[in-house]
């Protein structure tokens, strides 16, 4: 059976952009000034007064659309015919939901405003006529206290969520916080704090927190928080029995424990008389605070504190708030005379006993030191030298570096670190003293950084060596052990050598004629310890990798000098003598061919490198061939861009390019000579970028052609293969563009009710820098101007067109597109009907452009008609009461062949009618 809902399409209002205005309805859809297609204006401050059209009914509200400038656009509504009555909310992100007028009249007024800058797509509400108000109904969900167990006259953090579980608004959503005996609110409960809420929308919620005090004279024991939505009966619920939440407390009496974490002592072992460093957190893990929190470091054979143990130190502790710690920490001596043996340093919270406690047994922590006798010991760590390996008769001088530390727990007196020369790893009277550096007094396992330098004796011959430092050498300081006082670096001295060798030799090209000239490069490396001073590489053209008397000189370069163990770049250019057989040859650098250089092996240093010599001859061709657009009308300026490249072995005299207009890529005496460059010569292998600008012919008609590209266009040069000289590129000529364009710069006038309109290139991309206006004017008296937009594509982040509702660019603005606008028309607001395009493009980068199809709506062009035709409907439920409100939707399809101003059947509420006139 199929029914079907008997109804006339909802009557729509508008909220004015500005000034005031007033409906008497039961029904339709309240929009802001934009309607149901547009976005509000700005500046917007417009009120509305909505009056039920049935005596004794109510207003209501149900907006289905909300969307604003969150924080700068507002919609408030008042519970009367004025702004002057109760608000019932005021709105600028949250959707106010469903929204009923509560006073006799019935009435709601409306007030939005926006400011200059963003606007939105705004509201839109049904409108209908009740002859009851639902109520509100608040519970609170989510009650928290912290902490749950609290000392009379302290602070508790409660927090919650208060929700209106009801579609209508609550006028106050305040939450008050009692403390109970038991879960139920009664008069014998005491209020401890509240906090004020607003109005609460329908199904909406609101979060509530607080930090109360909690009377200073409860009692202990255990209790209840109550927290009681609308505590003060402000709001008229439909249930009054869901409003209130529980938690349990605990009510304590105050107390106050201090106890030692985390002590520290600086040593574990020391001597008498030595400095400790001591350190701990106070704890106080009451729930008061404690007035003081002094420690005390007490010296004890055992962990117990009693009157036998030495007070060392003690640190100041003010106030200390519970669950709270403080740092304390004291510098303090191990007491002289203490006899060695094992010891503990008590950590004593509450030393001095000023502090009640719950708890007094847990204000010590202990922790074991050692008590040892005194000691000395000097060590020399990290020793460096700054030249590990020298030269014989070398006069370089040497850093030293080293750190002296003294391992025992007593200070030592100063010292003097020696610095020797000897052949082995251990000192002894042979040893020679090469210089000494003064070592300040040392604390216990304190260290101190020595350097200095000295020189070698000239006479020294070539061997292994061991320079030793000597901690304490004229042995000043009694230490405890004296065996681990020096530490050595071993040092080479060697005799002077140079060792010169050629690696990653090259040829640009392999492939030479006589007579022509290539680059070469080597690395020249010195494998040995002594600088080398100039000498140069010498290039060979040889019938074989080894260097003799036959082999022809063709080249030299000339390196400055090579460090020890350096390397330096050879660069340098060779030429095949004229004459030379063709054939397979190699290329043998020589590094140090003049023997400039005394070496400690001279066998090593040639290299050899392949090279072919081939026939002298030149061939041209074209690469990366392109052009300035692939596609444009005759009379276009276009730029082509090549490379021409000789692959010959022999250079040049001219390298010209010519660019012709041909029907094929083959290219023959039909074809056009466009424009063409000349160039000099060029070397084998060598190439040159060329670019020449040109105008297609305003002969030519509109087609596929190819632009070709000729080396040696005018045969002024013989090559090895003639054949290879032409490249193509693909050009579309298109036909003289006639349609409407909006003009690069500037602005035209048009007046039609038919046409098509493009961006100032027509069918071709646009140009860089545009800036020009089109104003349509529609042909039709009456009539409005809209564009559908078949193609648009330009830089989306810089280009783009502007549309002006109306006949100029201070028109007001229907959008800024970088992308397809789709179907733009003129408001109903534009007296003109008129629409102005203002389209810029920046310095670089473009597009295709856009099409647009200029029409004209609302006026006699009835040879473009709309068609509407509904699909997939749905309906939001299949059983309803008569008079309350049923949500339908449904797809709209224009299949006519004009395009339609407004499309007003979409998802909307309508108003069921009677059961009598639902017919099936």
């Amino acid at each position: 059976m199929l029914c079907c809902l008997q109804s006339a399409v909802a009557q729509t209002y508008t909220l004015p952009a500005s000034g005031t205005a007033a409906y008497t309805t039961c029904s339709g859809v309240l929009y802001d000034d934009g309607g149901p297609s547009n976005p509000y204006s700005p500046s917007a401050n417009g009120t509305v007064t909505l009056t039920p059209a049935t005596a004794g009914n109510k207003i209501r509200l149900q907006f289905n659309q909300f969307f604003m400038e969150s924080g700068y656009d507002r919609l408030t509504i008042y519970d009367g015919s004025t702004t002057s009555a109760p608000v019932i909310g005021t709105y600028d992100y949250q959707n106010p939901g469903t929204v009923y007028a509560t006073n006799s009249a019935g009435t709601l007024t409306l007030r939005f405003t926006s400011d200059s800058y963003s606007q939105y797509s705004g509201f839109a509400a049904d409108i209908a006529c009740v002859t009851t108000v639902p109520q509100a109904d608040l519970a609170v969900q989510g009650a928290s206290v912290q902490p749950l167990s609290v000392v009379p006259g302290t602070s508790l953090s409660v927090n919650c969520t208060v929700y209106n579980l009801s579609a209508a608004t609550a006028q106050g959503s305040s939450v008050g916080y009692y403390l109970s005996s038991d879960p139920i609110l009664d008069a014998n409960d005491q209020l401890i704090g509240s906090s004020v809420g607003n109005t609460l929308a329908g199904n909406q919620s609101s979060y509530r927190t607080n930090s109360l005090t909690l009377p200073a004279s409860t009692p202990t024991g255990s209790y209840y928080v109550l927290f009681v939505a609308d505590y003060q009966n402000v709001v008229s619920e439909s249930n009054e029995a869901n409003n209130v939440a529980s938690v349990s407390v605990s009510i304590v009496p105050p107390v106050t424990d201090l106890v030692i974490q985390q002590a520290y002592i600086s040593t574990t072992s020391t001597a008498p008389g030595n400095v400790l460093g001591l350190s701990c957190n106070i704890v106080n893990q009451g729930n008061i605070t404690a007035n003081f929190s002094s420690v005390g470091f007490y010296l004890s054979t055992n962990t117990t504190l009693d009157a036998n143990d030495q007070l060392l130190a003690s640190a100041f502790g003010s106030q200390l708030s519970p669950s709270y710690s403080q740092y304390r920490t004291v510098s303090t001596n191990v007491p002289p005379g203490t006899a060695p043996g094992a010891y503990y340093i008590l950590f004593v919270a509450d030393y001095q006993g000023v502090v009640p406690e719950s708890i007094e047994t847990n204000n010590i922590t202990a922790a074991s030191i050692a008590v040892v006798p005194p000691s000395v010991d000097l060590v020399v760590s990290q020793a460096q030298l700054s030249l590990t390996t020298v030269m014989v008769g070398s006069a370089a001088s040497i850093s030293t570096t080293a750190y002296v530390s003294n391992q025992g727990n007593t200070s030592a007196a100063a010292s003097n670190l020696g610095i020797y020369l000897s052949t082995d790893g251990t000192l002894s009277a042979n040893d020679q003293l090469l210089t000494t550096g003064q070592i300040s007094g040392l604390s216990a396992a304190e260290r101190y950084y020595s350097y200095g330098q000295f020189a070698l004796p000239s006479t020294l011959a070539a061997g292994t060596y061991y320079v030793l430092f000597a901690a304490d050498y004229q042995n000043q300081v009694g230490e405890t052990d004296e065996t681990n006082n020096v530490r050595s670096v071993m040092l080479t001295v060697v005799t002077p050598s140079i060792d010169l060798t050629t690696t990653q030799p090259s040829a640009t090209p392999t492939n030479v004629a006589p007579g022509n000239s290539f680059s070469v490069s080597s690395y020249a490396s010195n494998q040995g310890n002594t600088l080398a001073s100039s000498f140069s590489t010498g290039y060979y053209l040889s019938a074989n990798s080894t260097l003799d008397a036959t082999d022809v000189l063709i080249g030299s370069s000339t390196v400055s000098s090579v460090y020890a163990s350096g390397y330096a770049n050879v660069y340098g250019n060779a030429t095949i003598p004229v004459g030379t057989p063709t054939g397979s040859y190699y290329i043998l650098f020589v590094t140090d061919y003049l023997n400039q250089i005394t070496e400690t092996n001279e066998t090593n240093n040639v290299t050899a490198l392949p090279l072919t010599v081939v026939p002298a001859g030149i061939d041209f061709v074209i690469s990366q061939p392109s052009l300035s657009r692939s596609s444009a009308g005759a009379n276009t300026v276009l730029t082509a861009y090549a490379t021409i490249y000789n692959q010959g072995t022999t250079t040049a005299a001219y390298s010209s390019i010519g660019f012709y207009l041909s029907t094929n890529t083959t290219f023959d005496a039909s074809d056009v000579l466009l424009t063409s460059v000349a160039s000099g010569s060029l070397g084998p292998n060598g190439y040159v970028s060329r670019s020449a600008t040109f105008t297609i012919p305003s002969t030519v008609t509109a087609g596929s052609y190819y632009v070709l590209y000729v080396a040696d266009h005018q045969a002024q040069v013989a090559e090895t293969n003639e054949t290879n000289n032409v490249s193509a590129v693909p050009l579309l000529v298109t036909a003289p563009f006639n349609g409407v364009v909006v003009p690069f710069s500037g602005t035209n006038t048009i007046t039609t009710c038919s046409s098509t309109v493009y961006d100032h290139a027509g069918n071709d991309p646009y140009y860089d820098g545009a800036n020009g206006a089109l104003v349509i004017n529609p042909g039709t008296v009456g009539a409005k101007v809209q564009l559908v937009f078949q193609s648009f594509s330009v830089e989306s982040c810089c280009d783009r067109l502007t549309i002006y509702d109306g006949p100029n660019t201070q028109s007001p603005v229907l959008g800024y597109y970088s992308y397809n606008p789709g179907t733009v028309t003129a408001t109903s607001t534009n007296t003109t009907g008129a629409l102005t395009l203002h389209f810029t493009s920046d310095g670089s980068v473009t597009g295709s452009g856009f099409e647009a199809s200029v029409l004209c709506v609302n006026g006699t062009n009835t040879g473009l008609q709309p068609d509407f035709v509904p699909s997939q409907p749905t309906v939001g439920t299949t059983a309803v009461a008569a008079g309350s409100s049923l949500s339908v939707s449904t797809q709209l399809r224009n299949q006519g062949t004009g395009a339609a101003a407004s499309s007003p059947l979409g998802t909307t509420s309508l108003q069921t009618p009677p059961l009598s006139r639902l017919t099936c």
